[in-house]
């Protein structure tokens, strides 16, 4: 009819109750009476001064806020030690629950490492495998009590220490005994875990050690 259209609001909490008066265009969903899982609906009907049109409706959901991780500080310990100083709750707030509702866990590449959360103190602990030592990333996740989740990664630091080189075998032919003047053969088999190169040395005390020869004979006066 080419008459003046104009626009009727009107919003609804959860369908049932009217919220905002009549005729509103915005409503402050900061205000008290909406909480986290209402469904606010705002309800449009279009009028031209004579009839009304068919109204149309547009939803949402107010969902709960997520736990906000915050950066956790890369982890760093000496291989065969291990890490029990992180107090998870000293990065993660939420806005609706307490920090002590907050239940963690754990993902990413956790290959070698140990890695354990004390929901009651919200401690967490990461020792490496024996003999390990690199750099894993992790990620760290925060529940709440709705199911919303939050999570950040963080990197662990295990840095490698020299390890002392020990006997796999020593075989001695004949044996030596107390008064044995004759040739006697060692054997040794001396191993690494750190695989770095090995070296014998040779002596009649602990006091006088050489290199020992890779082949032939070594001396040593009675």
């Amino acid at each position: 009819d080419a008459d003046a259209a104009g626009y009727y609001y009107r919003w609804f909490n959860n369908n049932t109750g009217l919220i905002a008066g009549e005729n509103n265009q915005t409503y402050n969903c900061s205000k008290p009476g909406c909480e986290k899982w209402d469904n606010i609906t705002c309800e449009i009907t279009p009028y031209d001064g004579y009839e009304n049109g068919t109204a149309l409706n547009a939803s949402i959901q107010i969902d709960p806020y997520i736990p906000k991780v915050l950066t956790i500080p890369n982890i760093i310990f000496y291989e065969e030690g291990y890490n029990d100083s992180i107090n998870l709750s000293d990065y993660v707030f939420d806005v609706d629950h307490n920090l002590s509702e907050i239940n963690w866990s754990y993902g990413g590449n956790t290959t070698s490492l140990t890695i354990t959360i004390d929901n009651v103190t919200k401690i967490l602990n990461i020792t490496a495998d024996l003999n390990w030592f690199g750099n894993k990333t992790i990620i760290l996740y925060a529940v709440d009590p709705d199911g919303s989740v939050g999570f950040n990664s963080t990197l662990v630091i295990v840095i490698g220490v020299n390890d002392i080189p020990t006997w796999n075998t020593i075989n001695v032919n004949p044996d030596i005994g107390n008064y044995n003047t004759s040739l006697t053969i060692i054997t040794v088999n001396a191993v690494d875990v750190d695989y770095d190169n090995l070296t014998l040395k040779c002596g009649e005390n602990d006091f006088n050690w050489n290199l020992c020869p890779s082949s032939g004979n070594q001396t040593v006066p009675p």
